[in-house]
C-alpha cells in the first residue's frame, strides 16, 4: 500500500511580535492509502496546525519548513490556487463543532450541493440525487425532509453527519477529521465511527483522526501518532501503543483516564507554552518521573523498538512499566451515610414549544444519602440538566417533591429558597459562559460571602477567599486575576471554589470536565474526590462520559427520554447492565461488543406509548408497544424499568 501522506522534518514556527516560536519541530509520519490514523495529544500540542497544512489553511504568521507531500505533491509553498484545486475535493475536513462549521442561514442540503458543484460540472438536479443518496449513506434515513433543514432544526447527531456527508460528497482521498465526537453522546458517537468506518471501506478513502479520546481511536484507527509540545513522541499500532506504552508521556495520558481497576493519575504540570519551547532537552521533562539531568539538559532522538518509534533517552525496559505518582492512591469512595439528604419523587417539568408541550422530566423520583455521589447519566436532551436545574431551583418544578433535609424546597418561592442557595449549588459545563470576565478573581468569590455572611468584615472573606483558592489548587496571585487570562483547567477550579465558598452541603456538577483535555480532567476529578472527602460534599454528577460517572459514583441512575430506567450500585450497572438502553449506553463507551442504537431519541413532544425505547430497542416485544413498565426494585438492589429485565437476568 503506498503512501498518500508524507510529513518529513516537517516543522511549523509562530512569527509574532518580531520574535518566533516553533508550534511543530520536525514532525515525521506517513498516511497510506485507505489507512485510518490517529493524532493524540493534550490540547496546544500542535495536532490541528499540522492537519491544517494538508488544506493550506494554516495560521497567517506561520511559516513552514521541511517537506509534506500529499500523493507525490509538495504542499510546503504551494500557492493558493492550487491548494483550491485539492481543498474539499482531494482533501475534506470535519471540523469539532458542526455549528460553527455550517451556514446558519443555508439549508443542508443546498450547502452539500455546493460543495459538490463547486468542484465537479453536474446539473442543480443530479447533485441534488447525489446529495440525498450520500445522506442516506451516512444514516440520514429522512434524507427528503432533512435536506429542506436548517442546522439549528437538527440534532448533534445529525449536523455531525451533514458534515461527514460534505467531507465525502466528492469521493476524496484524504479526511481530517478534528474531534468530531467529542461534543456526542456515547450511542451517536458509536453510530458516527461506524458510519466513518463504512465510507472509509467502501471510498478506499483514508482518514486522519484528531482526538483525545482513546477508546475511539482504538475502536476506529490502524495506527496511532502521540503528539507531545509539537513533537511525535511515540508512533506505531494502535494496539500495541495502547496496550503497552513506552513514552512516559503516552503512559501518563492513559493513566489520566478513569478505570475502575487503578489509579486516576493526573499528569502533573502544564504543557509548555510557545515561547516555553526554545530550550534544550526534552520537553517533557518536567513533567516525567523518569527524567534525570541528561533529560533536562540534551535533545532526545528517535529510536525504532519492533513497530514502535520513540522520542526518548530511555530504553523501553526502563520505560515499558506502570508508573504511578507517589500521591496517586485511588481515593477510596468513603462509606455514604444511610441518611437521605435529598429526596425527589415525581418530579416532572415541562416546557410550551409551538403550541405544544414538551415532556422535559417524566415523574422522575430518586433518592440521595449524605455523602454520596448519584451519577446522572443518558443522552442529550434526555432530562439530565432539566433536573439539575430543577434542584438547584434554577427552574421551578411543574409537580413533584425535592425534599431537602425534610424541607420540600420544589413548592418554596423565590425569596423562601434564598437561604438555601448557601446550601445548594451547582457547577456548570463552560467555565467561560458562567463566570463574569469583567470582575476579577477575588471579587467573584468574595460576592456570595457577602450575600451569605454580610457579617464578615473585609479581612476575614479575604482570607476565606485565599484559603478557597488554595483547596482548589490555585495560589494566592490568582485573587487579583482576571477570568480571560486563565486556562480552561484553572477556570473550572475557580468555578468550583465559586460553588463551594459558601460551605454548602449538596453540589450539582453538570458536565465539570467534558469541555476539557484528558490531563485538565484527571486534576478536576481528582480535586472533586478530595474535596467531597474533606468538606462532606454530596454530589450530583451529570456527565454524558461513562467512565468518569463509573470512576465518580456511588451510583448510577439512567436516564432516557425525561424518565429513569434504571438505578442502582455504580459498578452494577456499568459492568452488568440490565436495561437494554443501559446495556447500548456503556457497550457504546468500552467498544467491546458494541450494541449501536439505529435511529435518533423520539420528540418528547410525542414520545411513544409504552416504553419510550421500543422504537429503538432490539429486544422490543409487543408488550413493550402498550404499557409502560414502572421502576421496580429487583433482587441486586437496583430499580429496573424494564418489562424483560427478568429474562436480561
Amino acid at each position: 500500500m503506498t503512501n498518500l501522506v508524507d510529513f518529513s522534518s516537517f516543522s511549523i514556527t509562530i512569527n509574532e511580535k518580531g520574535r518566533s516560536y516553533p508550534a511543530v519541530r520536525n514532525i515525521s509520519f506517513s498516511i497510506r492509502k485507505g489507512e485510518l490514523t490517529a493524532l493524540v495529544g493534550e490540547s496546544g500540542c500542535g495536532k490541528t496546525v499540522s492537519a491544517l497544512s494538508l488544506v493550506g489553511l494554516e495560521n497567517p504568521s506561520a511559516s513552514e519548513s521541511g517537506s509534506l507531500m500529499f500523493d507525490g505533491l509538495e504542499l510546503v509553498g504551494l500557492d493558493e490556487k492550487s491548494f483550491m484545486k485539492i481543498r474539499g475535493k482531494r482533501v475534506s475536513m470535519i471540523f469539532q463543532e458542526p455549528m460553527s462549521a455550517l451556514n446558519p442561514l443555508m439549508k443542508v442540503g443546498r450547502q452539500i450541493q455546493e460543495a459538490l458543484m463547486l468542484h465537479e460540472a453536474v446539473s442543480g438536479d443530479e447533485a441534488r440525487v447525489r446529495v440525498l443518496a450520500m445522506m442516506e449513506k451516512v444514516g440520514l434515513s429522512d434524507a427528503g425532509r432533512i435536506y429542506s433543514c436548517y442546522p439549528h432544526q437538527l440534532s448533534g447527531g445529525q449536523r455531525q453527519r451533514i458534515m461527514i456527508a460534505m467531507a465525502f460528497i466528492n469521493d476524496p482521498e484524504l479526511i481530517i477529521a478534528d474531534e468530531p465526537t467529542t461534543a456526542l453522546d456515547v450511542t451517536v458517537e458509536a453510530q458516527i465511527m461506524d458510519v466513518m468506518r463504512a465510507m472509509s471501506r467502501e471510498k478506499g478513502t483514508a482518514v486522519l483522526l484528531i482526538s483525545h479520546d482513546l477508546s475511539v481511536i482504538k475502536d476506529l484507527c490502524s495506527t496511532v501518532h502521540i503528539m507531545y509540545s509539537g513533537r511525535i513522541v511515540e508512533s506505531g499500532p494502535v494496539a500495541d501503543v495502547l496496550r503497552f506504552p513506552i513514552h512516559p508521556y503516552t503512559r501518563a495520558l492513559l493513566d489520566a483516564i478513569p478505570a475502575s481497576d487503578r489509579p486516576l493519575v493526573p499528569i502533573r504540570g502544564s504543557l509548555p507554552r510557545l515561547e516555553e519551547r526554545t530550550g534544550s532537552g526534552c520537553p517533557f521533562a518536567p513533567r516525567c518521573l523518569k527524567a534525570d539531568d541528561g533529560c533536562r539538559l540534551l535533545s532526545p532522538e528517535y529510536y525504532s523498538y519492533g513497530t514502535r518509534r520513540v522520542l526518548c533517552h530511555k530504553m523501553p525496559e526502563e520505560l515499558a512499566v506502570p508508573v504511578f505518582y507517589e500521591d496517586a492512591a485511588r481515593l477510596q469512595k468513603h462509606e455514604c451515610s444511610e441518611d437521605v439528604l435529598l429526596r425527589v419523587r415525581n418530579l416532572s417539568k415541562t416546557f410550551k414549544t409551538g403550541g405544544r408541550r414538551l415532556s422535559a422530566v417524566d415523574s422522575v423520583s430518586f433518592d440521595i444519602r449524605r455523602g454520596e455521589t448519584l451519577g446522572l447519566v443518558g443522552e442529550s436532551g434526555c432530562g439530565k440538566s432539566t433536573t439539575g436545574n430543577m434542584l438547584v431551583h434554577l427552574l421551578a418544578a411543574e409537580c413533584g417533591e425535592v425534599s431537602y433535609r425534610g424541607v420540600d424546597i420544589a413548592k418554596l418561592s423565590t425569596s423562601r429558597f434564598k437561604p438555601y442557595r448557601k446550601e445548594i449549588q451547582m457547577v456548570f459545563q463552560d467555565p467561560y459562559g458562567s463566570i463574569s470576565p469583567k470582575k476579577k478573581i477575588g471579587w467573584l468569590l468574595e460576592e456570595p460571602l457577602r450575600i451569605h455572611f454580610p457579617s464578615m468584615d473585609d479581612e476575614e472573606r479575604k482570607e476565606r477567599v485565599f484559603g478557597m483558592l488554595e483547596d482548589v489548587g490555585l495560589d494566592r496571585s490568582f485573587y487579583s486575576s482576571y477570568p480571560s487570562v486563565l486556562s480552561g483547567g484553572q477556570r473550572q477550579r475557580v468555578a468550583i471554589a465559586l460553588a463551594l465558598i459558601a460551605e454548602p452541603g449538596f453540589v450539582v456538577l453538570d458536565e465539570p470536565v467534558s469541555a476539557l483535555d484528558v490531563s485538565v480532567q484527571a486534576q478536576i476529578l481528582t480535586l472533586l474526590l478530595q474535596l467531597r472527602k474533606d468538606k462532606k460534599l454530596t454530589y450530583l454528577f451529570i456527565s454524558h462520559d461513562l467512565n468518569v460517572v463509573s470512576y465518580m459514583s456511588d451510583r448510577i441512575a439512567v436516564m432516557y427520554l425525561g424518565r429513569i430506567v434504571e438505578i442502582g450500585d455504580a459498578a452494577l450497572v456499568s459492568t452488568s447492565p440490565v436495561h437494554p438502553y443501559t446495556k447500548a449506553l456503556f457497550s457504546a463507551s468500552n467498544g467491546s461488543g458494541r450494541v449501536v442504537l439505529k435511529g435518533e431519541v423520539p420528540s418528547p413532544v410525542d414520545p411513544p406509548k409504552g416504553c419510550a425505547f421500543h422504537t429503538r430497542c432490539p429486544y422490543a416485544v409487543s408488550s413493550c408497544c402498550g404499557e409502560r413498565p414502572e421502576l421496580e426494585k429487583m433482587d441486586d438492589g437496583r430499580f429496573c424499568a424494564c418489562h424483560l429485565k427478568k429474562e436480561f437476568i
